[in-house]
């Protein structure tokens, strides 16, 4: 996280060594002129971080790195090892901390850090306070019994910014990259392919549900909206949640309400026509970008979110749903229905690839809500 941080005034800092004491005994604390030394101070928040799955490293085990006006390193190492005042000319300095210099990607190896420049001017004395977060971004399989039979001699891979790991079927760690595009490939023999992709940002980590596409037209494939778990990490991470199809899906599945199809295989059904869908009702007011309203009041009647659990609130895990202007729209628009959220729907459209720039449902001609 980079920010733009205010002067403070030397007052409000705690006590720390004096200029003498800091260039050690006989040294000036003051110009030749007379005006006070300009200097930069550093410490983490009062609020501190959040201890959970992870073991937070010691704030003193920080690594920190000052780099000052031209790009000149003033200082780069241990934290706990750093001066508690720096003097400084007047000029821009960047401050940065973070928990680990470990390379990524790397299992169960989430990074947390700051970053803060700052403005220094003549004759005056700057206190930079740390925020730390989650810096880098997450993903953890949850690999289903139906995939593991279904592709008994493959290997996933989950793969990022400075390369992939393997990832075990039985695997339970999380796979950390920095921010950008995370992919999951599976490979068989000599083939290698990408089946799914996802932009993450600092801070994000996705919980991935693995499974198999219909392999017959008996038993339940696909889990009931809103069975699957989501990963707990560390309370400064956004939590998100996914799930991806591998495989064609059964040319039965979505043929009638009792066979509707969960988000995962009607993602992976892009072209089928006259399908049953299963989701729960989350959102609506999408827009071409990232955005989705989750809370009333709506003001878009045209259309709404559906997503595999009723506490989704990541667009990108979503499906949209057109409403036709007719009898379906009136009964199901979020505007003039906002008790409807949350609840788990059965809708028969056709399957399109992108409606609000994620996969969709329109042409909706029949629809169930379950009590």
């Amino acid at each position: 996280m980079k920010k733009i941080t205010a002067i403070l005034a030397a007052a409000a800092i705690l006590a720390v060594p004096s200029c003498e004491d800091f260039f050690g005994t006989g040294k000036k604390s003051e110009k030749g002129n007379g005006a006070p030394l300009t200097s930069l101070r550093w410490s983490f928040s009062g609020a501190g971080l959040t201890r959970a799955t992870y073991d937070i490293p010691d704030t003193n085990d920080f690594v920190l790195s000052i780099t000052g006006p031209g790009g000149s390193i003033l200082y780069n190492g241990p934290y706990g090892a750093s001066p508690e005042i720096l003097p400084v000319s007047p000029g821009t300095y960047t401050l940065k901390v973070v928990s680990t210099d470990a390379s990524l990607p790397a299992f169960d190896t989430p990074v947390y850090g700051d970053e803060e420049i700052v403005i220094v001017k003549e004759g005056e004395d700057v206190a930079v306070r740390f925020d730390c977060s989650l810096i880098n971004s997450g993903i953890r399989l949850r690999v289903t019994p139906d995939f593991t039979a279904a592709y008994p001699g493959g290997q996933l891979f989950v793969s990022g910014d400075g390369g992939s790991l393997p990832y075990g079927f039985r695997e339970e760690r999380t796979a950390f990259f920095n921010p950008g595009i995370v992919s999951l490939e599976l490979a068989m023999g000599d083939k290698r392919e990408t089946v799914f992709s996802r932009a993450l940002y600092a801070g994000e980590i996705l919980s991935l549900k693995v499974s198999a596409g219909s392999q017959s037209s008996s038993g339940d494939s696909q889990s009931s909206p809103g069975k699957s778990s989501s990963i707990q990490l560390d309370t400064s991470a956004v939590y998100l949640d996914d799930e991806c199809v591998i495989g064609e899906v059964s040319a039965e599945a979505g043929s009638s309400i009792e066979k509707a199809m969960g988000l995962a295989e009607a993602k992976a059904s892009v072209g089928r026509t006259g399908v049953w869908v299963r989701g729960f009702i989350v959102g609506g007011d999408l827009s071409s970008g990232s955005s989705m309203k989750t809370e009333p009041p709506f003001s878009k009647d045209t259309h709404f979110a559906i997503a595999s659990r009723s506490s989704t609130t990541d667009k990108a895990s979503c499906m949209a749903v057109e409403l036709k202007k007719g009898s379906i729209r009136d009964a199901l628009n979020l505007v003039s229905n906002p008790s409807l959220l949350r609840r788990d729907i059965f809708i028969k459209g056709d399957i399109v690839e992108s409606y609000f720039s994620i996969p969709g449902i329109k042409n909706v001609t029949e629809y169930s809500l379950k009590e």
